[in-house]
Order: C-alpha cells, then sequence, then structure tokens
C-alpha cells in the first residue's frame, strides 16, 4: 500500500507541489502541508538519499500572523495626541494652572502615551515605543508629584519610589519595553536604598546610628519582585532580573540587620534566615533549571551566595563568639516560636523544591531529607550552643573553634565545588561567587586553623568528608545524549 508523507527537507527528491512567487522563482509549499497534515514527517537521516518517517505527537501548527498595523491616518492622530500632551505637560508645569486642570493633563499624558505604545508598536516602530513608554513612567511620577503637592495626599520618597517601580514594571510586562522593566529594577533598588538609610537617606547616620527595623510596607517587596520576575522572564530580560534580585538581597539583608540593631532579633538567628533563604532560592533555582527556564542560573547564583553568606557567619560565630557583632546572640522571648515557625515553613519548602528535582524516588526524598535536616541542626544548635559545648567539654575538647574550623571546611569545600560547576558550564558568576565565598571563610577562620595541628586536621577531614557528601547531590543522568535534532527550524512547533 502507497504511503505518502509530506517532508522537512527543503532537498528532498519528489518535492511537493511549488508555487510560483516573485518574478518566476519557485518556492516550496511546505509551510502549509505541514500544518494541514497529521505528525508524521520525513526526517532525513546522515545517509544521504535516505528518508526515514518519524512519528511525532504533536501537531504542526502555523504561527500566529504579526499584528495588523494601524492606518496611516490612526498613526498620526495618536501621535500628534501624544506630543500635545507632553507640551501641555511642560506648559502646566511653567505655567501652574489650577489642580484639577493640571491633574487632567498629565491623565491624559499617560493615556496618550500608552495608546502611542500600542500604535508604534503594531507598525514595527519599536524605539518610538520604547519613548512612548519612558514619557508615560513620567508621567505617572508627576502624577504622583501633584497628587502629593497640590491636593495634600502626602507620598513619602520610599512609596512615590515603590508606586513607579510597580507602574513601570506592569507597562513592561504588557507591553514589553525593556527600558520599562529596568527602570522598574532600579526603582525597587532605590526604593531599598530609600527604606533602609529613612527618609532623609543619610546613610552615614545609618550605619552610626543601626539600621530602621523593617515596617508593613515591606511586605509590598515580595509582590514587587514577583510581578519583575514575572516580566523579565516573559520578555527574556537578564539585566532586569538581576537588579531586581539584587534589590531584594539588600532589602532582605538590611532587613534582618535593623530587626538585629532593634534587639527584636538574635544575629544567630539572622545569620540561619540568610542560610536557609538562600538555600530555598538556589533549590528553587535549581527546580527552574529542569525545564531550562529563563533566569534559572541567576537564581541559582544569588541563593547559593546567600547560603555560603549565612554559613560564613554561623562559621564565624563558632569560631569568634567573643566578637562584638554577636553580642546579643541569645535567642529568647516570642523569638523562639517565631523562629521555630518560620525555620519549618522554610525548612518544608526546601524539601518539596529538592525533591522535586529528580524523579522522586527513595534515593531523592533520603539526599532532600539529609540536606534539610544538616540546615536546620546546624541552625538549630547554633542557636542552642550549649548542646554541643557541654558534652564536649565533658571529654575535655573544645567547641570553639573546632566547631567553626568543620564550618570553614565545609565551605570550603562548597565553594570549590561551585567554583567548578562555574567553569563546567562556563558561567563566570558561580566562579566569582564561589571564589569570595573561599576567601571570605578563609579570612575568618585562618587563625583559628593555625592555631594547632589538630585544628588544620579537623579543617581538612571536614572539607573532604563535605566534597564527598556534596558529590552524593550532584545529579547525573544515565539517558543516552540525545542526537542531531532532525526536524527544527522556521516551521517546527518551537
Amino acid at each position: 500500500m502507497e504511503k505518502t508523507f509530506s517532508t522537512a527537507n527543503d532537498n528532498a527528491p519528489n518535492a511537493p507541489e511549488r508555487a510560483q512567487i516573485g518574478l518566476g522563482a519557485a518556492e516550496p509549499m511546505r509551510h502549509r502541508r505541514i500544518t494541514e497534515r497529521p505528525s508524521v514527517i520525513i526526517s532525513q537521516t546522515l545517509s544521504p538519499g535516505i528518508y526515514t518517517p518519524v512519528w511525532t505527537p504533536k501537531i504542526q501548527r502555523a504561527k500566529p500572523s504579526a499584528p495588523k498595523p494601524v492606518s496611516p491616518v490612526i498613526y498620526t492622530l495618536c501621535a500628534m495626541a501624544w506630543v500635545a500632551a507632553v507640551l501641555a505637560n511642560i506648559a502646566a508645569l511653567l505655567f501652574a494652572p489650577i489642580n484639577t486642570v493640571h491633574l487632567v493633563i498629565v491623565i491624559a499624558a499617560v493615556w496618550t502615551a500608552l495608546i502611542m505604545v500600542w500604535t508604534a508598536h503594531s507598525r514595527g516602530q519599536f524605539l518610538l515605543a520604547e519613548m512612548a513608554g519612558l514619557s508615560a513612567i513620567a508621567a505617572f511620577g508627576l502624577s504622583v508629584y501633584i497628587t502629593s503637592l497640590r491636593f495634600g495626599i502626602a507620598f513619602s520618597p520610599a512609596a512615590g519610589t515603590a508606586l513607579g517601580a510597580f507602574a513601570a514594571a506592569a507597562l513592561g510586562l504588557i507591553t514589553g519595553s525593556k527600558l520599562a522593566l529596568r527602570i522598574s529594577a532600579f526603582a525597587a533598588l532605590t526604593w531599598a536604598a530609600i527604606t533602609l538609610t529613612g527618609p532623609s537617606l543619610d546613610f552615614t547616620g545609618a550605619l552610626q546610628g543601626g539600621l530602621p527595623k523593617p515596617g508593613l510596607s515591606w511586605l509590598a517587596f515580595p509582590a514587587l519582585l514577583g510581578l519583575q520576575a514575572i516580566a523579565a522572564a516573559r520578555h527574556k530580560d537578564g539585566a532586569a532580573l538581576s537588579v531586581s534580585v539584587m534589590a531584594a538581597y539588600v532589602l532582605a539583608a538590611g532587613g534582618l540587620a535593623g530587626f538585629v540593631a532593634a534587639g527584636l532579633l538574635s544575629p544567630v538567628l539572622a545569620a540561619g534566615g540568610m542560610l536557609l533563604g538562600g538555600l530555598l532560592h538556589s533549590r528553587f533555582g535549581k527546580l527552574a533549571d529542569k525545564t531550562q527556564s529563563f533566569g534559572s542560573a541567576l537564581h541559582v547564583a544569588a541563593g547559593t551566595g546567600a547560603m555560603l553568606a549565612g554559613l560564613i557567619a554561623l562559621q564565624d560565630f563558632w569560631t569568634r563568639p567573643g566578637h562584638a557583632i554577636w553580642a546579643g546572640a541569645e535567642v529568647s522571648g516570642a523569638q523562639w516560636p517565631l523562629g521555630l515557625v518560620t525555620g519549618a515553613a522554610l525548612l518544608a519548602l526546601i524539601f518539596i523544591a529538592d525533591a522535586l528535582r529528580d524523579r522522586m524516588s527513595a534515593s531523592r526524598i533520603i539526599k532532600s531529607a539529609f540536606l534539610c535536616s544538616f540546615a536546620a541542626g546546624l541552625v538549630y544548635i547554633s542557636a542552642r550552643p550549649e548542646i554541643i559545648t557541654a558534652p564536649l567539654a565533658d571529654y575535655g575538647l573544645p567547641a570553639v573553634p573546632w566547631a567553626g574550623v568543620a564550618l570553614a571546611g565545609t565551605v570550603l569545600a562548597l565553594g570549590l565545588g561551585f567554583i567548578a560547576n562555574g567553569f563546567r558550564r562556563n558561567i563566570s558568576g558561580f566562579v566569582a561567587i564561589g571564589a569570595m565565598a573561599v576567601a571570605g571563610s578563609i579570612f575568618s577562620a585562618l587563625p583559628a586553623i593555625m592555631m594547632s595541628a589538630e585544628t588544620g586536621l579537623i579543617y581538612g577531614v571536614s572539607a573532604f568528608v563535605s566534597a564527598l557528601i556534596a558529590a552524593s547531590f550532584v545529579s547525573t543522568s544515565s539517558a543516552p545524549q540525545p542526537g542531531p535534532v532532525l526536524y527544527k527550524g522556521a516551521f517546527a512547533n518551537d
């Protein structure tokens, strides 16, 4: 029985029907045939002249057509309205009309700029669309200023910056404007700086007098970061995502330091929170890397950096507990129930994210449980150091600095492993973070390591054992490596 197959190879003999286009040039009508026929295609093997039928369960669909551009008349009218609104706002700033009129002019500028963004996109004028988007953000900021100045609705610099960051992120998500996404990211970073230094932006006073403790307004930052992450991933803007993640960690570190400075949080719990939070972020980054999601390597790098920073802080606590930074490290009062609840929630999320990285199995569950147990045990023992110091003292063994030296060996193994992973994947950020972690750990623990031969031995043994344990978490696939992609091109179902 004779069978007919559609071919995905332009050089195949007995090609399908051809249509005349242009100046008599022949063009194969392969796109129409592939999109209309079932998902049985012909793929050429490595041997020339041999074509093998390949079954794929996906139906080859036609790509969506480009949006229809607006007519020149509508385009001209929109451009004229946008320019008129911009000029009207300049005139309003110069001549200061009554409050209502000024607000109407600003709102008109926002809407005409948004319409101009859509019009320019439909005609493929992306530079003009970016300019219109920038004017829309500027008009929104001007509306906040006018509302605060003329209508008596007070907006602090932090609140105004936060509103601008939300507006720019929403505009970037809807229109795909990378300029808007990056403005939103830098506005978030500015918001973090303003929040950490107070309304007066007194950096010197903040450093000398301590950071302010977090307020309720900080609860809006996770929502902003989520919006920025979604928009940056959708429109593939790594620069905006990098600045957003940096702003998040600046605010997180500043918030923990503010709680510690206010005497509401033990510095040990703050270091443990950074350790667990970074570990959670890195696990979700690795889970996203499984599906090759955009920005997954950035999340892995940022999370691992935060995790190593928390681990180095706990190492410093066990190495130099008399350091001034660890004054008031005792955990008391409401810190215990809140710390236990928060830690349990973070550990549950870490376990879920790590367990879902690979196919569910007993070994995968054991590895995830071991990871969570190690992190939880380290934080808990650091908060209750008498658990380990008293038994070791009975045998004449000092927990300080031996426990810190052992943690330094763990940081060495993890940092070197992250450096190796960076070289393997050609990601310079991994190499830089691993190198900084190793350098910071050695700088903190070097006096204790050089104290005696025993501490040096503990350092080496801890690094070796940690490297063996970390190697067991490396996921290697036993599936055969895929060969050349036989059917991929402009007409494949991407």
